[in-house]
């Protein structure tokens, strides 16, 4: 995937070693103290964590759609939250953030309105088994567990669920 930051453009491929995917970032925007001999500034902590929190939500898109158990889970709370909610623009919500006429959701009261992101072809069938639930979710449990839990109980338990439904190897 490839993303804006700090108007710096920061690219990385996710690969996960048994299945051959590997996860990199490049950025000129990130300053380390090990490399530098300075300590980060608060930019610099906050960028880190920003690629951070980018690299959890993309690869659990990942392992959302190769794990059918997650995507269901994440589809039943989606349409238990968004049942007869009406469809709207995220850039309605979110002005001047890039989003196109043809991003929607549908509100379920989630920590984000892009929780409920609809994904659809050009021919208006919905995606299944993709959804951004399961990443935003993990982007929060990695972020802040806490106002996650106190913000969303109901998406931070499903989210906690999917975890422990993982296989372990």
């Amino acid at each position: 995937f490839s993303m804006k930051l700090g108007g710096k453009n920061i690219d990385s491929t996710i690969i996960e070693p048994s299945y051959g995917i590997e996860l990199s970032f490049s950025t000129t925007e990130i300053e380390r103290a090990y490399e530098t001999g300075k300590t980060p500034r608060k930019k610099d902590i906050q960028t880190m964590m920003n690629v951070a929190a980018a690299s959890v939500h993309e690869y659990s898109h990942y392992i959302e759609s190769i794990t059918p158990s997650i995507a269901t889970k994440m589809s039943e709370m989606i349409q238990r939250r968004t049942a007869n909610a009406p469809v709207r623009k995220l850039k309605d919500v979110y002005p001047n953030q890039g989003y196109s006429d043809t991003e929607i959701f549908q509100d379920g009261g989630f920590i984000s309105p892009y929780v409920g992101k609809v994904y659809k072809t050009s021919y208006g069938k919905t995606f299944e088994g993709c959804s951004e639930a399961f990443s935003v979710g993990m982007e929060q449990l990695f972020l802040n567990p806490v106002q996650f839990l106190a913000k969303d109980r109901d998406h931070f338990q499903t989210i906690v669920a999917a975890i422990k439904s993982l296989p372990v190897s």
